[in-house]
């Protein structure tokens, strides 16, 4: 869930160029509107992972994170890299990483590896700040 529309075009062009595995199910990025939008994609059939805005103004960004973790989705937070207080909040609220937008676009396959393997070493609210 994003409100910057160039960025929904970032986001579906890191997801076509993740490196494409010959068996097994493919990425695919389902973008969402609204807080009804995103309970109804979570009640329906949980996703692998959630990417959030954290400048989504539209919603309460923080209790969406924690309404994903609570149905045992991971959450990859990205925002602005001048405020480092929204990126460690939604880390405080359970998103496995929160990280600048900038980080979040070159850096794309190697955060979805580490949000949604549980067998990777957790990374740290610091280190994802580091770039901010």
């Amino acid at each position: 869930m994003t409100k910057d529309l160039f960025f929904v075009g970032k986001i579906q062009a890191a997801v076509q160029s993740l490196p494409q595995v010959e068996s097994g199910p493919q990425w695919q990025g389902l973008f969402v509107r609204s807080e009804a939008d995103f309970r109804a994609r979570l009640q329906a059939t949980p996703p692998d992972l959630v990417l959030l805005d954290l400048q989504a103004t539209q919603v309460e960004v923080y209790k969406l994170i924690e309404e994903a973790v609570t149905h045992g989705v991971p959450v990859l937070a990205f925002g602005r890299h001048t405020d480092p207080q929204s990126l460690r909040r939604a880390r405080q609220v359970g998103a496995v990483r929160a990280v600048p937008n900038s980080t979040l676009v070159t850096k794309f396959a190697l955060l979805l590896e580490q949000a949604t393997n549980p067998a990777r070493p957790p990374v740290s609210v610091e280190a994802d700040l580091e770039d901010a």
